[in-house]
């Protein structure tokens, strides 16, 4: 129990073809549930398993409502097992709320994702593909975003692991600059045994990393995006593309998500969750 509203859970039962692992978090929802309840922009994330290649795929994006009809324009960009394929054009949609606080949508495929919502800001969200995809849509808390939204000390980890990839946390300090930020932290890093080659540029093999250092690391979230609150970390955005080693959004000024853009060097497909101190 973390509060009355909040818990997690796991499964104790054995692993099997009729036992699965369940995990996972169970919040108290707080309606009443309508399309009408949906406005302003939504971050949305999520991470499942690429069939074909045994890797991960991740998705991160945006969806800006734009009345309380439901209708949206949503921005995507993804990650399918350390291939990127970065800011796919943005498409219109339209999300159905039901009393349950169940959503639906239209305009973004023919398996499009589920959502269920916890309140009007924040929900659960599931994959209908065999990709059997999870995550989270969250309500931005502004309107608009600039470098400077982001400043002082957080913390950061990653969202599912990754099959050979690293995991990794650690702080990092926000310093806002025109025309960019400049990025310094700590960072602890398990990786996974490569000693063939050593795959991960692991020195001397997997295991724990601790105690990293970094500096002098880039960062800008412009006033123009190609959606609202996205930028990059680890170069400038040029025009509406992201040069960098992440792109990412801001839900709050404390809350930001970013997922690495599969450059060689830089391929893990996971998450990175980066919250204020």
């Amino acid at each position: 129990m973390i509060s009355p509203s909040d818990f997690f859970l796991i499964s104790t039962e054995p692993t099997d073809g009729s036992h699965p692992i369940v995990s996972g978090e169970l919040k108290l929802q707080t309606g009443p549930f309508s399309t009408g309840v949906l406005t302003g922009g939504y971050v949305f994330y999520s991470s499942g398993i690429d069939n074909g290649g045994g890797g991960r795929i991740t998705s991160l994006g945006q969806a800006q409502l734009t009345t309380d009809t439901g209708i949206a324009t949503v921005t995507s960009d993804y990650n399918a097992n350390d291939i990127s394929t970065p800011q796919q054009p943005s498409v219109q949609a339209t999300f159905t709320v039901d009393p349950s606080g169940r959503m639906t949508a239209t305009g973004l495929g023919s398996q499009p994702p589920l959502i269920y919502l916890v309140d009007s800001t924040e929900g659960f969200v599931v994959g209908t593909n065999g990709a059997v995809a999870s995550g989270y849509v969250e309500q931005q808390t502004l309107t608009s975003f600039d470098t400077s939204t982001l400043s002082g000390q957080f913390f950061f980890g990653g969202g599912g692991a990754t099959i050979g990839g690293p995991f990794e946390s650690g702080t990092i300090n926000f310093a806002p600059g025109t025309p960019s930020g400049t990025l310094t932290g700590t960072i602890d890093s398990s990786r996974p045994n490569f000693l063939l080659g050593c795959d991960q540029n692991c020195g001397g093999g997997g295991g724990l990393q601790p105690n990293g250092s970094f500096s002098g690391f880039p960062y800008t979230f412009s006033t123009a995006p190609a959606a609202p609150g996205q930028g990059c970390l680890g170069d400038v955005a040029a025009g509406q593309a992201c040069l960098g080693n992440l792109v990412g959004y801001i839900i709050s000024p404390s809350k930001v998500i970013l997922m690495q853009t599969g450059t060689p060097g830089n391929e893990s497909t996971a998450e990175i969750i980066i919250a204020q101190q």
